[in-house]
């Protein structure tokens, strides 16, 4: 496995760790829905401005239907009218800079490939199918949550 998704993987069990112990040291408050720290701030930070430059960066692909951010750490890429379940859905983590692809159907030509240059044009990294595929056996949610 790539040393930027071993690290991504220690970072975010790090991060993990960090926010149980400060749930157990916490008494009458609420610790969810809003960053712990400084850090935390950046990372969720960071993950929206790439998630709007990949919105602006597919969107000019001719052929789609829709670009749309589907949940705060992914993008959706539709190109067929008929078929919602034809799309691309792209997935950020929090803890470095990694997108793991799902396509669904069969894209038009040059899609993926339009996509992945673009994740590499503002500096993040495509995980293979088969590190997508390793990860699932393991430390995937850890990952994307």
């Amino acid at each position: 496995m790539r040393n930027e998704i071993l690290e991504a993987i220690n970072y975010a069990r790090a991060k993990a760790d960090e926010r149980r112990q400060r749930v157990q040291n916490m008494v009458g408050e609420y610790p969810f829905g809003r960053p712990q720290s400084d850090e935390d701030q950046g990372n969720l930070d960071r993950r929206s401005q790439y998630l709007l430059q990949l919105l602006a960066c597919t969107k000019i692909f001719s052929a789609l239907i829709d670009v749309y951010g589907s949940t705060a750490s992914s993008i959706t890429i539709e190109w067929d009218n008929s078929q919602t379940q034809h799309n691309i859905t792209v997935e950020l983590t929090l803890y470095g800079p990694l997108a793991a692809i799902f396509v669904y159907g069969s894209p038009p030509d040059g899609l993926f490939e339009y996509v992945e240059n673009c994740l590499k044009s503002i500096g993040l990294i495509s995980l293979t199918k088969e590190e997508i595929k390793e990860l699932e056996e393991g430390p995937y949610l850890e990952l994307f949550e």
